[in-house]
């Protein structure tokens, strides 16, 4: 069993946010997660827990391994123990993208109610000169979750049709641009 100590030390360390989505945590709204699930011998200490948010902890439930989205194959999940969180993840306002395989196979488990995930064709860098744009930046964000669901047929028109712009500099509306031709090119 895990002191009262030891969690509010583990709580501390990990800066009061959920070592899997970063998001912040109070004293009262957080979870442990076992690492290795307890169901397939995973042991309650602390080497094998995580500072957890609910969403992720329920989310991940007893599963150490997930499909990357992008290329079908089988990747273990995020360990915040074991791995550099940036290595695997982009933040940009609210949203986690997974930036490799093991980061896109978390972010489909854990975080599967939002469109996060990295095309490998459209990498992030690319477009990350918008985001503090956020209406061109979540149209554009939007439009790779739908290629990414196949969702060919209002992906195009939506392509087709006028890109928000408000607000936009220049150097944004470029990046938007080559951003949305590239997503054109694959359909």
């Amino acid at each position: 069993m895990i002191e009262e100590f030891e969690k509010g030390h583990m709580l501390a360390q990990a800066g009061y946010k959920c070592e899997y989505c970063k998001k912040l945590l109070t004293d009262t709204h957080f979870e442990f997660d076992h690492i290795w699930p307890r169901s397939r011998g995973g042991l309650t200490v602390v080497d094998n827990l995580a500072v957890s948010c609910r969403r992720c902890n329920e989310n991940k439930r007893n599963h150490v391994e997930w499909i990357d989205p992008v290329t079908g194959s089988t990747y273990t999940i995020f360990n915040p123990h074991t791995m550099q969180w940036e290595d695997h993840f982009k933040q940009a306002r609210n949203e986690i993208i997974g930036a490799s395989p093991i980061g896109r196979a978390t972010a489909s488990i854990l975080f599967h109610n939002t469109p996060q995930y990295l095309p490998p064709d459209l990498r992030w860098d690319k477009i990350e000169g918008v985001y503090e744009n956020e209406p061109l930046y979540y149209f554009l964000n939007h439009m790779r979750y739908k290629r990414l669901r196949n969702d060919f047929g209002t992906l195009y028109k939506q392509l087709l049709g006028p890109m928000p712009c408000l607000d936009s500099t220049p150097e944004q509306m470029r990046v938007a641009r080559f951003a949305r031709d590239l997503l054109l090119l694959e359909l």
